[in-house]
């Protein structure tokens, strides 16, 4: 039994890339609640008649399981898997689990993914959704069923079956693992003629094929617009993505093995120091920035001079009391966002048609993370005099998939520039995001006739109609472990202690969508964005939450300014609405 063990863990040995990417599919299908949305947008998607996302979820699958399948055979006939000296039955046996390592990772992906999806119906049951639901999982049999045809059934000769020479064919036995194993071209038994790489040509020939897909693929959804990746989906991405990169290993195994220069070089080893070497110089993720003007910091106003602005272009009766509107946001990512702007929109829309209550009353926002895409979308229509229902802008916008973008270049781009000297803009998964919100403006009734403020400078909010409330977004300094606030006021060390003015690090100005990410940069899904304040030093900045997640003690240093003015403060009333999370039942605490 013991030698049964050995075996088994030698022929698994060089196969451990393979089977890592399968357990990152188990995992990432059926353990993460992002993968239960994931794959529930697949469901949804077929339920408002979008079949692209199920499509191209099926693709992957199919694909993943190609690679997988091919990548078994491949790497065990590069690999030295030595068995000169053994026992019959231990050789039968190390044979045996070959052929079923390489069945297993055939038809592991679609039995991860069908019950990925049972889960995520069971988890979240809707009668309504069934019949999508059943309309994936047979598609998702059928791929498994074709697969079946072409490895074990009626299409296994025609397009499984390599077409190779009697010599090749005995040499592949031998690189199986019943041999001592050498790299192609070698003959592993002395009275076995020496083979040429064109003896190989069939497989060599899948090998490449299947490279060049890899490629095409990875340069395609590096580059995709924006836009196109909801069609494909995230789920379906990281599938692509894992079936790639296995190629391009393959590539450097074959390379690391067949050594085809005149001198050896270790290929693995040199991509290790290409990815280490290019980390030194391209560790960053910089801030986007509007470098064709300058940043006017200089010109912001501080909080009493705003305050004294504030209350007279809301044309108040400041002899009597004011009662001021504070609002703020918790993070909690997008579900957080999407529950922030709906429920603002819902008040807006039943209680403030005219719009004389928020432009009256509310006098500013602080929000962290997913609160801070609630808040400032919702700014964002109050900002361009948005005259259309608020919950149907807002349904319209958070119906957009964020997810697959971000997702679409953290498995590809990024990884490309892992290997690039220089960071390049178009694979940042952080822009990626940015620029989704940017997109899915678009999508809300009669876009066209308002300005994008996602996709406008954040200094733009201070041309919108007067008056218009003051902003806190609130991210963390890495490097200081401070707050840190992006405002359209100037933070002063008086009123805002331990807190970093963002602008006064910056050199340029940003979009309004820029400005709310970087209150939302939770690692792994977004990286921390970088600040080049001069030459020598740099700066990072992450989600907000990291230092506080309500929001609370921004909105609560602006209350106390307020309160201390000589003029107004004992006249404000502040009214404050907490959008918080948690489970715990918040509605007595003061």
């Amino acid at each position: 039994m013991i030698y049964k063990w050995k075996d088994f863990l030698i022929v698994m040995r060089p196969l451990w890339i393979i089977i890592v990417f399968q357990l990152l599919i188990a995992t990432s299908l059926n353990l993460p609640a992002q993968g239960q949305d994931m794959m529930f947008i697949v469901i949804e998607d077929i339920f408002a008649g979008s079949y692209w996302s199920s499509f191209w979820f099926v693709v992957a699958l199919f694909y993943l399981s190609v690679v997988s399948e091919f990548g078994v055979r491949f790497i065990l006939n590069l690999s030295n898997i030595t068995t000169l000296n053994l026992a019959q039955k231990r050789i039968r046996y190390r044979k045996l689990v070959q052929k079923k390592i390489s069945k297993i990772v055939l038809f592991a992906p679609a039995l991860f993914s069908l019950a990925g999806f049972i889960k995520t119906y069971i988890y979240i049951p809707n009668h309504d959704l069934r019949i999508s639901f059943l309309i994936i999982v047979l598609v998702i049999t059928a791929a498994v069923f074709l697969l079946y045809l072409i490895y074990f059934g009626m299409l296994r000769n025609s397009l499984y079956v390599l077409p190779l020479n009697k010599h090749a064919q005995a040499l592949l036995a031998k690189l199986s693992g019943i041999f001592e194993v050498y790299n192609f071209g070698t003959a592993a038994i002395p009275n076995l003629k020496r083979l040429t790489y064109r003896d190989f040509a069939p497989l060599l020939k899948r090998f490449s094929i299947g490279l060049f897909f890899s490629f095409i693929l990875i340069l395609t959804f590096s580059f995709l617009p924006i836009g196109y990746y909801a069609l494909v989906g995230g789920t379906a991405l990281i599938i692509l993505s894992f079936a790639c990169w296995l190629s391009v290993y393959y590539a450097i195994e074959f390379l690391d093995k067949v050594q085809p220069f005149k001198i050896q070089l270790p290929f693995k080893l040199l991509v290790l120091i290409l990815l280490l070497s290019c980390s030194y110089f391209n560790s960053d993720h910089p801030v986007r920035e509007n470098f064709q003007t300058k940043l006017k910091n200089n010109v912001k106003k501080e909080l009493p001079t705003y305050l004294a602005e504030w209350l007279k272009n809301s044309h108040r009766d400041t002899t009597k009391t004011i009662p001021m509107l504070f609002i703020a946001a918790e993070g909690g990512a997008l579900r957080t966002g999407c529950f922030t702007s709906m429920m603002l929109a819902n008040l807006k829309d039943k209680y403030d048609e005219g719009d004389t209550v928020l432009k009256t009353h509310l006098f500013c926002y602080s929000s962290v993370s997913g609160g801070s895409l609630g808040v400032n979308f919702f700014n964002g229509l109050q900002n361009v005099n948005y005259q259309e229902k608020y919950t149907t802008a807002t349904r319209a916008f958070y119906r957009q998939d964020f997810l697959s973008p971000t997702t679409g270049q953290l498995v590809f781009g990024e990884i490309i520039n892992y290997f690039m000297p220089h960071q390049f803009q178009v694979f940042d998964r952080a822009v990626a995001l940015e620029k989704s919100w940017e997109l899915a403006w678009d999508s809300i009734p009669n876009s066209n006739q308002y300005r994008n403020a996602l996709a406008g400078n954040f200094d733009m909010l201070d041309t919108s109609p007067s008056p218009h409330p003051l902003v806190f977004i609130n991210t963390t300094e890495v490097e200081t472990g401070r707050k840190a606030v992006v405002s359209n006021i100037r933070i002063d060390s008086i009123n805002f202690q331990n807190t970093t003015d963002f602008f006064s690090k910056i050199h340029h100005p940003i979009n309004y969508s820029t400005a709310i990410g970087l209150s939302a940069r939770f690692p792994l899904l977004s990286p921390a964005g970088m600040v080049q304040v001069d030459k020598e030093n740099k700066l990072h900045y992450t989600d907000g939450g990291y230092y506080e997640n309500t929001g609370t003690e921004t909105l609560q240093d602006v209350i106390a300014a307020v309160k201390k003015d000589p003029i107004y403060g004992a006249k404000i009333e502040p009214y404050v609405i907490l959008f918080s999370f948690g489970e715990r039942d918040t509605t007595s605490q003061k």
